[in-house]
């Protein structure tokens, strides 16, 4: 079925995975439910879930609109950049969704110890996910920066593509230390219940940050300015989330002195 088919097969796949979890629901769990009766949720809870789920649900959003903007660049180079373009994103996806699952597995850890005002755990623990986060990233850039041409020609045979792929994927990978940084700290902004510095991060470094970006690269250096743009686009929205968690910390710190 080509194309149809593959697209059946991904709403089969949801579909399918949406029926497993409200069987294990209904027929295994003690204390979930799925029944409507048993919704109630005060208003400031509600609000407090829309202002810190919005975010995460922005940095989704951001995915799709991220790889309009490069394609829509990089249709004037042809249909085989644009084709390498979809290969190197989804190769550099599967590190981003390893460190998506590293920096939210913390999340839990850090909104207790936040909640508890324990400084000295929370510390740890963001010291902690970052090591992981920028060790990981940082292993496994090296890995790809030196398979990348292998791994495109995996995907497609054509000189072309895979030309175009490597390059992009070496570019791609060479700043995901970063984007473990921001994933830290986008967590850690989630976890606090701080909910404008969250959304600052959820549309900067795939939306506005790199909107930006490639509207300057893409003007100075063509074809070499849209495969940089969000690399740069990584660190600076790094930047961004480093200068912004000093000071959320300094102001929690001057809330404590005052109580």
């Amino acid at each position: 079925m080509g194309a149809g088919g593959a697209a059946l097969a991904t709403v089969m796949g949801y579909v399918l995975s949406d029926a497993l979890l409200i069987y294990y629901i209904l027929k295994k769990s003690t204390k979930l439910t799925v029944s409507v009766r048993h919704v109630k949720i005060k208003r400031q809870l509600a609000t407090s879930v829309f202002l810190i789920g919005i975010p995460a649900s922005l940095t989704n959003l951001m995915q799709s609109y991220n790889m309009t903007i490069i394609n829509r660049y990089l249709i004037d180079y042809g249909s085989k950049a644009v084709a390498a373009m979809g290969i190197a994103i989804k190769v550099n996806m599967i590190i981003m969704m390893i460190m998506v699952g590293f920096a939210f597995g913390a999340q839990p850890l850090i909104g207790y110890s936040y909640g508890a005002k324990d400084n000295k755990r929370l510390q740890k623990i963001i010291r902690f996910d970052l090591l992981v986060e920028v060790g990981f990233s940082a292993l496994a850039a090296v890995f790809i920066i030196i398979f990348a041409q292998q791994l495109i020609g995996m995907f497609m045979n054509d000189a072309s593509v895979v030309s175009y792929g490597t390059g992009m994927l070496r570019w791609f990978t060479l700043t995901t230390p970063f984007c473990g940084i921001v994933l830290v700290l986008t967590t850690c902004f989630i976890a606090m219940g701080k909910a404008v510095p969250s959304f600052v991060l959820s549309i900067s470094r795939q939306g506005v940050i790199f909107t930006v970006v490639i509207l300057i690269t893409a003007a100075c250096f063509g074809y070499d300015g849209i495969i940089c743009a969000q690399p740069v686009a990584d660190f600076l929205t790094a930047v961004v989330g480093i200068f912004m968690y000093a000071a959320a910390r300094k102001s929690d710190q001057t809330l404590r002195k005052e109580d």
